[in-house]
């Protein structure tokens, strides 16, 4: 603790000790008075108006630039950005973890396990490595003094606000100073913030600590803390150690230059909206006589409103107007650019500043890419300035803060992963239980199997499930198969597709048959219907293929164990140009197909009855009829086949994405039909096709005609259950 004094070019000559309490009461006294000087009754808005001349840290350590300049810049795309990562990180849960030492060690606070995916995220910040480094175990603290002073806020901050001001001085100043207020037992109670332009670090000579303390306000009344009163995060400077520097700093110019272009357009536009002129009065005009036709002349055509008007004045007066040239408005082109340099400067993707030309897949990617780079960054810089100042102050060193991982977990892919893993009985359900946060289950220690057993705790047991026993016959026939009690694969694309029915059956009832009668069955506009069907198909059609693509990449991770490619990180990028042409290409000849067989059978239905002499009742029931069976039995074998399409593409897709997979195995389920069951084990390259389209496959005295496409994945035929798995490069 340090008492303020005049001197303070060396502190260790000048310091003078005082009692614990003493220079606490002092200090908080102290500081408290110059607060008031600094925070005016509005509160938070204040921090940024102080209008303070900086004049650097004691010891010769200037501050890198002025904090009222870089706050005043906090405008347009730097406010935006800075919103974003401030917004983002406040509503992160900081959560206070205890390691015990000792297996035997009782805990005297509510605890519960961590999971083991969480104690693996804390293994990659390095912060955290001492208190785990002597770990047995990891428990979180439910209920702590800890929570009331990270939600509390300050007098003058919410909880929320403070979490934000935490990001926004060292995004913009690069230094975040807390003064840390405590209770009468010495613990922390709330955390007043302290305007870095009031705040100058001190350095000792021959002193280990290269921050020896703090100086508040303004000469003479400063106020000097100690080191370990002050909360100082910083982004860490390579220049300096002992301020921080902010990305507003290194992109100073280019905002200045963009918020001067903007500054440059207004004023052209405030001063009329067209060029600039200039007036010659004929001689002899008096002074009051042009400042009154100055007057009415501003007041008549200035200003953007006024924009086009011509004027009209005497003959003997002239108007010389000065142009104005492309080159002296902000381009597009140029204001991305700036934009893009603001946004890359705080790790800010473009899909979550705009709205154009955004997707689903890349609003996905921009989100992860956000949390990775912005969010979690700047959430481990606070979590280790807490552990390091706030935590030791509670009196139990085995206590630690970790924020909850901000990147978003891909849920597809652990899901698919962990139907592998159950599949392959590398995990029982129960383990996938605890590390959801639900209780065990009776029976859940056991492995399940591949036929389903994992559904009564809530779980897929496997990538491809096998079809109903006699089931897979029926279909090829094309027979309705039996209601399953198991969840319906492809229900989204089944519900596409009852839509569908319902639309080109209204259609068809109201306005074809009559054209049907009249003009020899020329009833369905092809082209139209196809279109409208692949739009409404495609977006689901892309799901199952991206879903895929996540699938394989899983089963990839896990068939890499043990092998040189062990620890690589694979990912589906759905970006690929050829996963993209498959998503433009595939929607369409799914719909021109369906449209190709119900043209057929509608036809059929028609003629038929037209040839009998049958009234547009008995032909709209004809065609009810067809609807119904197509609805009830057909139209689910689709979704369901078109599905295992769509997913088996994205697997194949995923696997040439990683490079170490060079082939694929054909595997049939354990009630293949006889189309299916040679295929199990063949062996083909990735890629490469297991029969051409065309080819005609003949059973007994039944045939099938692969007409389609070229088969190289399932399905087969309509409501194939088959599937491949992925070889490494070089496994036979």
């Amino acid at each position: 603790m340090w008492q303020a004094t005049a001197d303070v070019d060396d502190i260790a000559a000048t310091a003078l000790p005082l009692g614990e309490a003493e220079a606490n009461e002092h200090i908080r006294a102290a500081v408290r008075d110059a607060l008031d000087e600094m925070l005016p009754k509005a509160g938070a808005g204040a921090l940024t108006g102080l209008g303070i001349e900086y004049t650097g840290g004691d010891r010769g350590v200037p501050f890198p630039d002025n904090p009222e300049a870089l706050f005043a810049m906090y405008r347009e795309w730097v406010y935006v950005c800075c919103n974003k990562n401030a917004v983002a990180v406040s509503v992160i849960p900081l959560r206070l973890y205890a390691a015990r030492t000792s297996r035997t060690t009782r805990m005297l606070r509510p605890t519960r396990k961590v999971p083991r995916s969480r104690l693996k995220d804390f293994e990659g910040r390095p912060g955290l490595q001492t208190p785990l480094r002597k770990a047995v175990d990891v428990e979180e603290v439910l209920e702590h003094p800890f929570y009331d002073f990270w939600s509390g806020g300050n007098p003058h901050l919410t909880g929320s606000q403070l979490k934000r001001m935490m990001v926004y001085h060292p995004d913009l100043v690069g230094d975040f100073f807390g003064y840390i207020v405590k209770d009468e037992l010495g613990r922390p109670k709330h955390l007043l913030v302290l305007p870095p332009g009031k705040v100058r670090v001190l350095v000792a000579k021959g002193k280990e600590k290269l921050i020896a303390g703090y100086l508040v306000g303004d000469a003479p009344n400063e106020v000097r803390l100690a080191a370990e009163e002050v909360m100082h995060v910083k982004n860490p400077d390579p220049r300096s150690g002992v301020y921080g520097y902010a990305p507003l700093e290194a992109i100073g110019l280019v905002v200045k230059l963009y918020h001067n272009m903007l500054l440059y357009e207004y004023s052209l536009m405030s001063s009329g909206g067209i060029p600039p002129a200039i007036l010659t009065a004929p001689q002899g005009m008096s002074p009051d006589d042009k400042d009154r036709f100055e007057r009415i002349f501003r007041r008549k055509y200035r200003g953007a409103t006024t924009a086009g008007t011509i004027p009209v004045i005497s003959s003997d007066m002239k108007l010389l107007q000065l142009g104005i040239y492309p080159k002296d408005m902000l381009t597009p082109v140029e204001r991305q650019l700036t934009r893009e340099d603001i946004a890359g400067a705080y790790d800010v993707p473009m899909s979550i500043l705009l709205t154009k030309d955004v997707n689903r897949s890349n609003a996905r990617e921009g989100r992860d890419f956000h949390a990775r780079y912005a969010v979690k960054p700047r959430c481990v810089l606070q979590e280790d300035q807490i552990n390091r100042d706030i935590i030791p102050l509670y009196g139990d060193e085995n206590l630690f803060v970790a924020y909850d991982d901000p990147v978003p977990e891909d849920e597809v892919f652990t899901l698919e992963k962990t139907k592998v893993y159950l599949d392959k009985k590398v995990l029982v359900p129960n383990e996938v239980r605890v590390r959801e946060g639900m209780e065990p289950r009776e029976g859940g220690d056991e492995p399940i199997s591949s036929g389903g057993g994992g559904q009564p705790f809530g779980l897929a047991a496997s990538v491809a499930q096998p079809a109903e026993q006699g089931t897979r016959n029926a279909q090829v026939a094309g027979s309705t198969p039996a209601a399953s009690s198991k969840a319906v694969e492809g229900q989204k694309l089944y519900t596409v597709l009852l839509d569908y029915s319902r639309e080109l059956r209204r259609h068809i009832l109201t306005t074809a048959i009559p054209k049907a009668v009249t003009k020899q069955l020329e009833w369905l506009e092809r082209e139209q219907w196809d279109v409208l069907l692949a739009t409404k198909a495609g977006p689901i059609i892309g799901g199952y293929l991206e879903a895929g693509g996540a699938s394989g990449v899983a089963q990839v991770h896990l068939l890499v164990e043990g092998t040189d490619y062990a620890g690589a990180v694979f990912s589906f990028d759905v970006q690929n140009p050829q996963i993209q042409e498959y998503l433009e290409t595939q929607p369409l000849k799914f719909a021109a197909k369906i449209n190709d067989t119900l043209d057929v059978e509608l036809r059929k239905q028609l003629a038929e009855g037209i040839a009998v002499g049958e009234s547009h009742a008995e032909l709209a029931k004809r065609i009810d009829e067809k609807f119904d069976e197509w609805d009830k039995g057909r139209a689910r074998i689709i979704a369901k086949t078109e599905e295992t399409r769509a997913t088996q593409a994205g697997h194949e897709a995923a696997w040439k994405q990683t490079g170490v997979i060079g082939g694929k195995r054909w595997r049939t389920t354990a009630n293949a039909c006889e189309w299916c069951a040679p295929l199990n084990g063949k062996i083909a390259e990735l890629g490469g096709a297991y029969y051409e389209q065309g080819t005609v496959i003949t059973h007994e005295d039944r045939h099938l005609k692969l007409d389609y496409e070229t088969v190289g994945l399932p399905p087969l035929h309509p409501g194939c259950n088959c599937y491949v798995e992925p070889m490494l490069i070089g496994e036979e």
